[in-house]
């Protein structure tokens, strides 16, 4: 990568007209300045992809135009789509991870098998719990079966929210390997 390169109102042209050596050097340059800024925001198997986005928008936008400052602001121009291109992964992704609520479950009556199986589950948590350090299984049990809120099992145990999620994360580490169903 250079350095430090300055942009002029001749680069962009040339970039904008699709000439392939300064093609060559504009994805050369910007490709690991955007990596190392992409790399700390999101997981690293989408960092390629919003590179490749933010090269497409760029040049699509130079082709309509959309460059006001001129060559000497082309660098900016370049952060400020990326920006925009993260946003957008951002907005997408909040969106896939809280899909619209599909409304109530139709209600199945549950067969005599599934009872069973529920009771069969139910035993063997218990079974679980009752061989577990005591601390463990309180808070597994008020979380999971009491349905308690974190606030209230950190008003119970005396402990701050961060601390409460360490030790709920150690009793279910505790938990799975004796768990077998």
């Amino acid at each position: 990568m250079d350095e430090f390169f300055r942009f002029d109102d001749e680069y962009v042209r040339r970039l904008r007209e699709g000439d392939p050596a300064t093609e060559e050097h504009f994805y050369r340059y910007f490709r690991d300045l955007l990596t190392m800024k992409l790399r700390r925001r999101v997981p690293i198997h989408v960092v390629a992809d919003l590179v490749q986005e933010t090269f497409a928008r760029v040049v699509a936008r130079l082709k309509r135009d959309e460059l006001r400052e001129g060559g000497g602001k082309f660098g900016p121009f370049v952060n400020a789509t990326c920006e925009n291109v993260l946003r957008e992964y951002y907005r997408r992704k909040k969106h896939d991870e809280n899909p619209p609520d599909p409304g109530p479950e139709p209600q199945e009556h549950p067969s005599q098998e599934d009872d069973l199986l529920r009771e069969e589950r139910r035993k063997a948590v218990r079974a679980v719990l009752d061989n577990l350090p005591k601390r463990d299984a309180e808070i597994l049990r008020a979380l999971f079966l009491e349905e308690k809120t974190k606030d209230e099992i950190c008003a119970g145990f005396k402990v701050d929210r961060g601390y409460l999620r360490v030790l709920i994360h150690r009793a279910k580490e505790k938990f799975r390997p004796l768990f077998k169903l």
